[in-house]
């Protein structure tokens, strides 16, 4: 994993897996997508805890019923994608390397089953 600036993580390209980065603090597991040229924004789907729904009301009523009804199931999304706009000129990024990677999907083969 190597820890980059703002200026390198807009060049870098699609499909890249990261995490936003304060000093020994990581944030949500994210995929970069595009990055928009007319701002400092870019484009990110993220690989925990999001899931289809209608808006923020349908969000919290889904989540309640699944914290009430523990047999409730909420498929999640990992192929939807946000905007990033919180500009912040000294952002960070932890980005994951593909040797990273590699030992991610390993560990995650490991638990299908469990």
């Amino acid at each position: 994993m190597r820890i980059i600036n703002l200026t390198e993580f807009r060049a870098l390209p699609a499909g890249v897996v990261f995490a936003k980065y304060e000093p020994c603090f990581f944030g949500e597991l994210c995929v970069k997508d595009d990055t928009i040229d007319c701002t400092c924004d870019f484009y990110y789907s993220e690989l925990c805890c999001d899931f289809e729904h209608g808006g923020s009301s349908d969000f919290v009523d889904k989540l309640a019923t699944a914290q009430q009804d523990r047999t409730h199931s909420i498929p999640v999304d990992f192929h939807g994608v946000q905007r990033d706009g919180l500009f912040e000129r000294d952002q960070l990024f932890a980005v994951y390397e593909q040797a990273d990677l590699d030992a991610m999907i390993e560990k995650l083969r490991s638990c299908v089953g469990a």
